[in-house]
């Protein structure tokens, strides 16, 4: 890997071996290591979530999440052993429901600077209006982002 800050995030160049270095010393990890190291980045990575948002992030990705993607690949080589592709399937939807809430996080924390003021300022018109029924559900809505409630079925 080099300096240049436009590779420091390419790891495509990664042989599988080192892929797969990687990925058993995730695993060697202590989970509270694991959840305590990912806390901190992410608060340092995404400095205005919130505390939920965060615990949240971290869950998926550090504590039920590894583990989805490790039984997903385990599936993979079950399928190719046993010509049986039942445990995949259950194993890539829950693979999938961990980084969908990933890929929305990703997708929500900018409203935290970029759309959440705007939304302020919408609400403070609508009560100039006297609109209650529109800041009531924008209300819920923010509600929602700051407490991280993320389903995955309410967004597809």
């Amino acid at each position: 890997m080099t300096d240049d800050s436009s590779s420091k995030s390419d790891y495509s160049h990664l042989t599988k071996e080192q892929c797969l270095e990687l990925v058993s010393s995730l695993f060697q990890r202590e989970r509270s290591d694991r959840i305590e190291k990912a806390t901190e980045a992410f608060k340092k990575i995404h400095p205005n979530a919130s505390k939920e948002m965060i615990h949240t992030l971290v869950f998926h990705v550090f504590v039920d999440g590894t583990r989805a993607a490790l039984d997903w690949l385990a599936g993979a080589e079950i399928l190719l052993r046993e010509q049986d592709d039942t445990e995949l399937y259950g194993h890539t939807i829950h693979l999938l429901y961990h980084l969908y809430n990933w890929y929305q996080f990703k997708k929500l924390a900018p409203l935290e600077t970029e759309k959440i003021p705007g939304i302020l300022k919408e609400m403070k018109e609508a009560v100039a209006n006297n609109d209650l029924e529109w800041v009531q559900n924008s209300i819920e809505e923010l509600e929602g982002i700051y407490e991280g409630e993320w389903d995955a079925e309410n967004y597809t």
